[in-house]
């Protein structure tokens, strides 16, 4: 139903975008499927100057959820695109500075700065052991080449 619906507002939107407010055609249309009158100066004053220059549909579709237990009919949302009130999806772009995500973002910078920290310290030691080595190496070479 609601993608009946969806066609039949698409084709309201596009024919008053298309012809304007002085076509008869356009405004019998509007006219009929319109049962408020404000709303057909509402179509022609707001929504013709928003979606004008617009290169895809008028309008967008989501599924609602169903009550369940209940009745088992599918349940449909018809939004329509630039609309001055907030998605019916939400955004989830732009959550870098929630709370959690910011804890979170610090203790992974501890963690790699502590793993960091031991890597160094193991490589410091794995030196001063290859450093002793070859110290002691070298002394026991000047040691035979003096005998």
């Amino acid at each position: 139903r609601a993608d009946e619906a969806r066609g039949y507002a698409e084709l309201l939107i596009s024919n008053a975008i298309r012809y304007g407010d002085r076509h008869k055609a356009t405004m019998e249309l509007a006219d009929y499927w319109l049962l408020e009158k404000q709303l057909v100066h509402k179509l022609f004053k707001v929504l013709v100057p928003r979606l004008e220059n617009c290169n895809f549909s008028y309008t967008r579709m989501y599924k609602a959820p169903r009550d369940y237990p209940g009745m088992y009919y599918r349940k449909s949302v018809l939004e329509l695109r630039g609309n001055p009130y907030p998605s019916l999806l939400p955004d989830y772009t732009n959550n870098r500075n929630l709370i959690h995500n910011v804890l979170l973002d610090e203790a992974r910078k501890d963690y790699r700065r502590e793993k960091l920290a031991e890597l160094a310290d193991k490589i410091a030691s794995e030196s001063a052991v290859n450093a002793e080595k070859v110290g002691s190496e070298g002394d026991a070479k000047k040691a035979e080449n003096v005998e």
